[in-house]
C-alpha cells in the first residue's frame, strides 16, 4: 500500500468519526419541539435534490406538516406554504435558503 493510499484511508476514517460525532450531537440537541436529527430527516425528504439551498417544492404526508414546517424554517430560514392535495398528501413550497438568506 502506498503512502497516498494510507493517507486516504486515514482521512476517510477521520471524516467518518466526525460524521458520527455530528449525528450523536443531532440526537441530543433540540430546536423547539424537535431534535435536530428529526428535523434533518424531515428536511431530507423535501429538500431540492440538486442543492439544499434551492427552493423547496415537494409532496409530503399531511400528518407531517408540523415537523416539515419546523425543518424548513430551521435549515432555510424560509416559511413554507402548504396546499392540501387530498386527505393524505400536501404540497409544500418554500423560497429556500438562497432567496431567504441571500447567500
Amino acid at each position: 500500500m502506498t503512502k497516498e493510499q494510507i493517507g486516504s484511508i486515514k482521512i476517510e476514517a477521520l471524516r467518518k468519526e466526525e460524521r458520527e460525532k455530528e449525528l450523536a450531537w443531532e440526537r441530543t440537541v433540540k430546536d423547539g419541539d424537535y431534535f435536530i436529527s428529526e428535523l434533518r430527516e424531515a428536511f431530507d425528504k423535501v429538500q431540492d435534490k440538486v442543492h439544499w439551498k434551492n427552493p423547496v417544492d415537494a409532496v409530503i404526508l399531511t400528518k407531517n406538516i408540523k415537523i416539515t414546517e419546523a425543518a424548513i424554517i430551521h435549515y432555510t430560514g424560509s416559511v413554507p406554504t402548504f396546499i392540501r392535495i387530498d386527505g393524505n398528501n400536501t404540497r409544500v413550497r418554500a423560497a429556500g435558503y438562497y432567496a431567504t438568506i441571500g447567500a
